[in-house]
């Protein structure tokens, strides 16, 4: 996150960048322990998002959307090489064990459905109620509004993913927000951005 701040906030002090990290810490915090669905071990310096202490590094809980994509990509992958290797077999030991256990095409049917589901998965929202990443997006339009004087603009990340610098800092700054909690970010994050904004605004009035 350090990096990234300061690749898209060029312009700001360094006590400007140092405080935005430790509030965007602390978001990252607070969205780990309300919403623990992935395992992530956690940065050198965090902070606890209610008593501000710093607090050391650990591990984040996995809950079970993730523990499913996790556990639907390694049996997709393990099937996958299972095949693999019993298609290099010698004809005789080949033969041998499709008479005990029927065609090897079973096997690859078993990993191109793990694969699939795995597919379905990885399009499943984390929680079924999933208020947590708007809440994240609006921490991240203060963060940037606020601390690193930025107009938290609309625009998408896409055409900046390989580049250090540019535009897109909102995007930019929430999509590594989520990836640094563990979170599933969808590849269109303008949705979440348009919560976060308006989270941002109705706090306002």
């Amino acid at each position: 996150m350090q990096k990234l701040i300061g690749d898209i906030a060029a312009h700001a002090s360094d006590e400007m960048r140092s405080t935005a990290l430790a509030e965007l810490q602390r978001a990252i915090t607070s969205f780990r322990q309300g919403y623990p669905h992935a395992e992530v071990k956690l940065e050198d310096r965090m902070f606890d998002s209610i008593s501000g202490k710093e607090i050391k590094g650990g591990l984040c809980g996995r809950g079970g959307i993730a523990m499913k994509r996790e556990a639907l990509a390694e049996l997709s992958e393990s099937l996958r090489r299972s095949v693999e290797v019993l298609t290099h077999l010698p004809p005789d030991a080949l033969s041998a064990l499709c008479a005990k256990c029927g065609p090897i095409g079973r096997l690859a049917r078993w990993a191109n459905a793990a694969f699939d589901e795995y597919e379905k998965a990885k399009m499943q929202p984390d929680h079924e109620d999933d208020h947590s990443r708007a809440y994240l997006a609006y921490e991240v339009a203060r963060v940037l509004r606020d601390t690193l004087r930025m107009r938290p603009t609309m625009g998408s990340d896409r055409r900046y993913a390989q580049s250090p610098r540019g535009g897109a800092a909102y995007a930019r700054l929430l999509r590594g927000a989520l990836e640094a909690a563990g979170a599933n970010a969808p590849e269109d994050l303008i949705p979440i951005m348009k919560q976060g904004k308006g989270l941002l605004e109705d706090l306002e009035e």
